[in-house]
């Protein structure tokens, strides 16, 4: 995307930019309050004096990006990305910065009053001038922190013990390091209606595929489109898609007709063309990529239940189960959303994505054979 299609955009109205690219842009002095922007890169960005008051910045990569006198008022930036950035002069005040990432961030002269620091490392971050959450200066601020560590250990008398929080004393911001999930934790934050969504619309595509007797190339890619995300977040709408191009190609493996080879023909073509449109018209070449794979996927999904509808009308039953795998791919294919919220690593997402999705294919694949068989 680009800067003058987002401005452009929000002029007329529209909120919603989630997963937005738009690295390197300038939107200097821009107003953008209350926008939505969840998982945008904007890294490398210039955004001087830009307004994002009240606006979602959660998970959004802004590192080394200029934010100089920006308005950050009551901007959620949890699990944002700063590092590196120019946050010179920037009002922050009552923001959410919860677990932000700020190494060699510059907030000098912010001002940071009312906002959420909790478990951010603010060691490497340069805060000389700033008003910290409680209205205090830094240095002020960092007294206060030191004070508040007492050592009440004696050997005799002890002394009467200090209140949890003094008054007019802040409450010390000590840097935390994520913890990991305790077994219990593990089991009890996990997705499982959403997961439940997946496994079975991949159950279904083993069934699907089996029923068509597709190669094992399709399982495997059927497989690996459930964990694509892990490559690029971006990438997550390409488990639903998938399901309807594997279906499509094992259609053609199993009928190679003169009809179905045009129609692979023809998928090329707008897959092709759209990229050319998109790419002649300013989009960058990921951006552009993504939309024809995007376009492709649909065509190829559309083709293939209208095969399996009109054409293969003794294949009815399996239309109806490739309608169903799409659309649970489509709402499971979050759960690792879901899953990076409560708190789990990427590494245990993959496990319970890949591993959910391979026996899942893997018991429809039985299944579908032994129905097939008999």
């Amino acid at each position: 995307m680009e800067a003058e299609q987002l401005v452009k955009g929000y002029s007329l109205g529209k909120r919603n930019f989630t997963w937005a690219d738009l690295q390197g842009a300038i939107l200097n002095q821009a107003n953008l309050s209350g926008i939505n922007l969840y998982r945008a890169k904007l890294n490398l960005a210039k955004l001087e004096a830009v307004d994002f008051s009240q606006a979602n910045l959660m998970h959004v990569d802004f590192s080394d990006a200029s934010l100089v006198n920006a308005n950050l008022t009551g901007a959620t930036l949890i699990k944002s990305n700063l590092t590196g950035a120019e946050l010179v002069n920037a009002d922050l005040s009552h923001a959410n910065l919860k677990q932000a990432k700020l190494n060699r961030a510059n907030l000098s002269g912010a001002v940071l009053l009312g906002a959420n620091i909790e478990m951010v490392d603010l060691t490497e971050t340069n805060l000389t001038g700033a008003t910290m959450p409680d209205g205090s200066s830094y240095a002020e601020w960092q007294i206060a922190i030191a004070n508040q560590t007492v050592d009440t250990t004696t050997e005799d008398e002890p002394e009467e013990p200090l209140p949890a929080n003094p008054p007019n004393l802040p409450v010390a911001v000590v840097p935390q390091v994520k913890k990991r999930l305790t077994k219990e934790e593990f089991w009890h934050h996990i997705p499982l209606p959403t997961l439940a969504l997946l496994w079975i619309s991949y159950f279904l595509l083993g069934r699907v595929l089996a029923g068509l007797q597709a190669p094992l190339i399709l399982y495997l890619l059927a497989w690996f489109s459930s964990v694509t995300w892990a490559l690029n977040e971006s990438l997550t709408f390409l488990t639903s898609l998938s399901v309807g191009v594997v279906v499509f190609i094992a259609i053609i493996f199993q009928e190679p007709t003169i009809i179905y080879n045009f129609y692979l023909l023809f998928l090329v073509v707008i897959i092709i063309a759209t990229l050319f449109a998109f790419w002649v018209s300013g989009f960058n070449l990921k951006t552009s990529l993504v939309a024809s794979l995007s376009l492709g996927g649909l065509v190829a999904g559309f083709f293939g239940l209208c095969i399996l509808f009109f054409v293969s009308l003794n294949t009815w039953t399996l239309a109806f189960q490739v309608m169903i795998g799409v659309f649970g791919a489509a709402l499971g294919s979050v759960a690792w959303l879901q899953m990076d919220q409560a708190g789990y690593t990427k590494q245990e997402n993959l496990q319970i994505f890949g591993g959910g999705t391979g026996i899942a294919l893997l018991t429809g694949w039985i299944l579908g054979s032994l129905l097939h068989q008999g």
